[in-house]
């Protein structure tokens, strides 16, 4: 099978990352979920697809994941898959 290309990969998470927003923009309302920095604020589906957007700009190799807010890009050269995901996580540090 052909290895997977990072301009197959960035361009295919582009095209899906408006109807990904669209679909997670309402958890983040239901949730109260607030972005930091200056502006506490719940973000909407345009701030979320653009920090998309951005994650997936970010991505500098096939086999990578990056993330920040909940919103998470991934790329498994070896499994051959990719995707967009949101987590809900508590950390704790010590």
């Amino acid at each position: 099978m052909a290895r997977m290309k990072l301009l197959d990969v960035k361009k295919e998470l582009r095209e899906r990352a408006p109807v990904f927003a669209a679909r997670v923009a309402p958890i983040y309302r239901l949730l109260g979920w607030a972005w930091g920095g200056a502006d506490h604020h719940i973000p909407n589906e345009k701030e979320i697809c653009e920090t998309i957007l951005h994650l997936i700009d970010y991505m500098d190799d096939v086999d990578h994941t990056n993330g920040t807010g909940g919103l998470w890009v991934y790329s498994h050269a070896d499994e051959k898959t990719f995707g967009i995901y949101m987590a809900i996580e508590e950390n704790c540090y010590r």
